[in-house]
């Protein structure tokens, strides 16, 4: 009975307005500039990224891999989003 109320409410959830259907809205590619501060108003570094986000787990996640330069340096990341249906957070 949970399992059914469960896949309800994702269901819910990926409707236009829900959280998941929010997180879906992100899937695709972007690049830009980004800045990097490790103290308040004194900006470390800026410079161009490019990363990919992309629905994995049937739209419960969104996963998102980056890669920029950092001082001068290569910096590669992965971050995963998702929403807790329960605790309604992101």
């Amino acid at each position: 009975m949970k399992a059914n109320m469960a896949n309800d409410n994702l269901i819910k959830s990926k409707s236009p307005g829900g959280a998941h259907h929010l997180l879906e809205k992100l899937v695709g590619e972007r690049e830009g500039k980004t800045k990097t501060w490790f103290e308040p108003g004194k900006p470390a570094d800026e410079s161009a990224w490019k990363g990919k986000f992309r629905s994995i787990l049937d739209g419960r996640f969104v996963i998102h891999e980056y890669e920029g330069m950092i001082k001068g340096k290569p910096l590669q990341g992965t971050v995963i989003y998702g929403y807790n249906l329960l605790r309604n957070q992101f």
